[in-house]
């Protein structure tokens, strides 16, 4: 399996889950998509981490 289809499968299965869990603790579940999806988009690594956490927190993307 090539990276970018498991990174694919791995975000579908993560969102969806932030999607069954924000509804029952009462959280917007568009703010964890966006940041899961580009965690994932960035790498998924710790350094797609810094620059998704600064991307989501900012509005800005740096590329």
């Amino acid at each position: 399996m090539k990276q970018l289809t498991a990174l694919s499968i791995t975000t579908a299965i993560l969102c969806g889950i932030w999607i069954e869990v924000s509804y029952f603790i009462n959280l917007p579940a568009w703010a964890g998509f966006a940041g899961c999806t580009a965690f994932f988009a960035a790498d998924g690594k710790f350094e797609g981490f810094k620059s998704a956490l600064f991307t989501t927190l900012s509005g800005f993307s740096g590329r």
